[in-house]
């Protein structure tokens, strides 16, 4: 949680430089939870990875790349669900989708997003703040 609190942060701030070192570094997890064979945590840090590529293609003007990452994110990470010992996703896929959306303007689309979000998170403030 830590590298992709990084690596959203790195790109969230500009420095797409910061963001690649830290996607380097899920990479590398990934490859170590695959080879331990631990399927859903290599699907959770691939969300991770996906979620940080979208934000960077973003940043870049890509915005149709952006939204087909991020989608693509926060449909594995739903099909993946949540392990029952462990608390929710610290920033879900989905609720990053609504704020990629309504950072490109796409107010409905983003609606949407924050409110599948809350289906799966009931009373999550983010999603509801941003539904205001």
């Amino acid at each position: 949680m830590n590298t992709f609190a990084r690596g959203i942060g790195a790109i969230r701030s500009g420095d797409t430089e910061k963001a690649s070192d830290v996607l380097q570094e899920l990479a590398e997890l990934r490859a170590v939870l695959d080879a331990r064979e631990l399927g859903y945590w290599k699907s959770l840090t691939e969300v991770q990875m996906l979620s940080i590529e979208a934000w960077r293609e973003l940043a870049l003007g890509n915005k149709e790349l952006a939204i087909q990452l991020q989608t693509k994110a926060a449909d594995l990470e739903d099909s993946v669900g949540k392990s029952p010992v462990t608390p929710g996703h610290v920033l879900p896929a989905r609720e990053l989708l609504g704020d990629l959306l309504t950072e490109i303007g796409s107010t409905e689309d983003a609606r949407a997003a924050y409110q599948a979000t809350l289906s799966l998170a009931p009373n999550r403030r983010r999603s509801m703040l941003a539904l205001k």
